[in-house]
């Protein structure tokens, strides 16, 4: 007993394996909303649709003007399909008031009322909806059962536990979450959406049962994900088939090294898939972090959002504008992109003066020259002091991802130092 309840316990951790399907006829990916939740997944599949639309545009957008415009587009949209007076029905009147629960144990249950306890499907920070089964209970367990949700042809699609106090019942199943977590998990709420709209009892098995019933469960996870992979619902697979961890291998090793990594990666000199890094030289230390898809995060430990402002992306949604500072001590940078390699070719700086740095790269795609030319104002001066300056740089250690981690600079004006970055990536 011990042992199978470890090994659901330890799937519930992963909201991806928590998923199964049916197995009698038809596609997964057909709603029915005849389930014991009635609509309520088909509205959820709608609520995670505009909640990773909304998530995957604020990623690249740092203005805080277009971001407002971009939630309040969202909240409209949803606010359409589920008004919040149909949210104040769904919490006040179960879906469904006669869901079968079938006890192989001691304790025996009513009939279940099923419905939504806690509705918050905002569009920018947490969610949390909760959906639950609530029944009375007699000669209840002092230990919370294991229980499977079944299809109206008994087929196994859903593992949950029944929890009990004071002679009441409760299944619950909980889509939550946050921004920080992105949209890895949408994927996996949408596979138990698709299970949870073909649910018309549960059962509760016993110690000798219980393997059985863990076998089917398992052996159905696949089936449901590669069902939806099939009819393009969804995407984030690896963790329910393999498929896709499978491919991003095959991808990393086919990978040109002496390629930039991902949109603003490149703005930085960095290759594969960068979390963090804190770059060193003789004077001071800086510390920056990317998201998943390459788009510069922080700065020194403040978001972008706060630390620039006015930020320009391009076609391929990297940094190519920004400013930095306020009142009179404002910086800007206009870059621009090699169309062939991809790596920074130019920086037009505006700031105390103006100058435009030109970089050279090697055949590997490492920096080997840069020049700043331009002009200088002092305070108080009528005119600007032009200066050409050129660093040239040889490196001492690579890391196995091809990123650098110490170099030597030197300066055309006699300075030399050196610098070092440790460097972190996602797995």
């Amino acid at each position: 007993m011990k042992k199978y309840s470890l090994f659901l316990l330890n799937l519930g951790v992963m909201v991806l394996a928590f998923v199964f399907a049916s197995c009698s006829g038809g596609s997964s990916s057909k709603l029915t909303n005849e389930g014991i939740f009635g609509e309520m997944p088909g509205y959820l599949l709608q609520y995670l649709d505009l909640k990773q639309k909304c998530v995957e545009e604020l990623e690249f957008e740092d203005n805080k003007d277009k971001r407002d415009e971009i939630i309040t587009k969202y909240i409209e949209e949803w606010n359409k399909i589920l008004p919040s007076q149909k949210v104040q029905e769904l919490r006040e009147k179960p879906v469904s008031d006669s869901v079968p629960i079938i006890s192989h144990r001691r304790v025996s249950f009513s009939k279940g009322l099923a419905g939504i306890t806690d509705m918050e499907a905002s569009m920018v920070g947490k969610y949390k909806v909760n959906l639950e089964v609530l029944a009375k209970a007699e000669n209840p367990s002092y230990y919370n059962e294991l229980c499977f949700m079944l299809d109206k042809n008994d087929s196994v699609i859903f593992p949950a536990r029944v929890f009990f106090k004071n002679g009441r019942a409760s299944i619950a199943y909980s889509i939550c979450g946050d921004d920080r977590n992105g949209v890895k998990m949408f994927d996996g709420y949408r596979c138990a959406l698709y299970a949870l709209d073909k649910i018309s009892k549960i059962v509760v098995p016993t110690d000798e049962e219980l393997l059985s019933y863990v076998e089917k469960a398992k052996s159905n996870l696949e089936k449901i994900a590669k069902e939806l992979l099939e009819d393009g619902i969804i995407e984030n697979v690896e963790e329910l088939t393999g498929i896709k961890q499978e491919e991003n291998k095959e991808d990393a090793e086919q990978a040109d090294m002496n390629k930039p990594g991902d949109v603003d990666l490149a703005y930085f000199e960095l290759r594969g898939k960068v979390k963090s890094f804190t770059e060193r030289n003789d004077d001071n230390s800086i510390s920056y972090s990317f998201t998943e898809k390459g788009k510069w995060n922080t700065y020194n430990g403040r978001s972008i959002q706060n630390a620039l402002s006015d930020v320009e992306r391009d076609a391929q949604k990297r940094i190519i504008k920004y400013t930095e500072g306020e009142y009179d001590c404002i910086d800007t940078e206009e870059i621009t992109y090699d169309s062939k390699t991809g790596w920074v070719s130019k920086i037009k700086h505006n700031g105390e003066g103006e100058d435009i740095t030109t970089f050279t790269y090697d055949e590997k795609g490492y920096l080997i020259k840069k020049v700043c030319e331009g002009e200088s104002w002092e305070m108080g001066a009528e005119e600007g002091e032009k200066f050409k300056d050129t660093t040239t740089y040889t490196y001492e250690s690579f890391d196995e991802h091809g990123n650098w981690t110490a170099r030597s600079a030197k300066s055309s004006d006699g300075r030399s130092w050196k610098e070092t970055r440790r460097i972190q990536y996602y797995k």
